[in-house]
């Protein structure tokens, strides 16, 4: 339940509807009315076109990309979707930009929008949360992620970047330094003093042992970085990904932890993770223990979520969730400290 009251939700309502009205005048042809489906981390709409066509539009969370990450974004989609990977199209406005800068109704603020493709399917998260959900099929669904996370960091192995491109990287600055990409984790109000000072020991593990990584394009590289499963549309046994919002450098098994993440403690994480880890290695060449970094990256996934919810209280999923992703990651962080001091690795389950 939201805790805001149902007047200032529906006034929220129509002023992002407003934005997502006048962002639609930069794109050729007659839409109609845009219906809000997502508010987490940006504003995404559903919309139709006078010829039925449907499409997304999002329009971007303010300080969060520059213009120019948002193009190089654009530009990583369509050429993946020039390599036969099933992700959204970006429709080109009317100036032939992919995004565009438009000022708000009010004229408070520029706001920056695009419109994508609208890939039909349904997303393996509403496959998993099924009553009667089949085990063997998403255990084959996510064999299949694997496949195409594989091929995506293939083509990020190789593909070259237009010239200016730009976007940030999830390493060990990025993720533990003094200005994280989703903020400073470690200074959430609603941490415990016992949790805050779990969590300040689990960062300085981590910035140590992610500086010992090595950042070569067989570990490194382009990568989605928000494989969660909302943002994974299936259609029969066809994966498609969305939401390349959060796209940067990073480390390959980071990709993976975050497919991962919220399936610890799940009695069927084990199935999932061998999974994906087989879909994987049958696209990739990696090393014999290469699965020995999860756990590093499922902690290094985890703490990114207490910076998430610090910085976007503004929505209701950040402030829902706010208590659950602490004691996840405190659970984690322990499980990690005590396994590193012993040589093991996460198996998956809680203990």
């Amino acid at each position: 339940m939201s805790d805001r009251a149902p007047s200032v939700m529906d006034d929220q309502t129509r002023m992002l509807a407003g934005i997502a009205a006048e962002a639609l005048r930069h794109w050729a042809g007659e839409f109609g009315e845009p219906s809000l489906i997502k508010f987490r981390e940006n504003a995404v709409f559903s919309v139709r076109n006078s010829q039925d066509q449907a499409f997304a539009l999002r329009i971007h969370r303010p300080g969060y990309h520059s213009a120019q990450a948002l193009d190089s974004e654009l530009a990583w989609m369509n050429a993946l979707a020039a390599s036969g990977l099933h992700v959204p199209h970006p429709q080109a406005s009317l100036t032939g930009h992919y995004s565009v800068a438009f000022q708000t109704p009010d004229a408070r603020e520029t706001r920056y929008a695009d419109l994508l493709e609208w890939l039909d399917g349904e997303t393996l998260s509403a496959i998993e949360d099924q009553p009667d959900s089949d085990e063997a099929r998403v255990a084959g669904l996510y064999r299949n992620l694997g496949e195409t996370a594989g091929r995506l960091h293939e083509h990020g192995a190789s593909w070259s970047p237009p010239a200016g491109f730009h976007r940030h990287h999830w390493d060990a600055e990025g993720l533990t330094g003094d200005a994280p990409i989703w903020g400073p984790f470690w200074d959430l109000e609603w941490l415990s003093r016992a949790e805050a000072a779990l969590i300040r020991e689990a960062r300085a593990v981590l910035a140590e042992d992610l500086g010992n990584m090595p950042r070569d394009p067989s570990c490194y590289g382009l990568i989605h970085a928000d494989l969660l499963s909302d943002n994974v549309v299936v259609q029969g046994s066809d994966i498609r990904l969305i939401d390349f919002d959060d796209a940067g450098w990073g480390w390959h098994m980071f990709e993976l932890a975050t497919a991962l993440h919220f399936q610890i403690g799940n009695r069927s994480f084990e199935a999932k993770r061998d999974a994906l880890f087989t879909g994987y290695r049958s696209t990739r060449d990696v090393p014999g223990n290469f699965e020995e970094q999860l756990p590093l990256f499922l902690l290094a996934r985890s703490v990114t979520y207490l910076g998430w919810v610090a910085t976007r209280q503004e929505t209701e999923t950040a402030r829902q969730q706010t208590r659950s992703l602490i004691e996840r990651c405190c659970d984690i962080a322990q499980t990690y400290l005590a396994q590193r001091r012993t040589h093991h690795f996460l198996t998956g389950q809680r203990r």
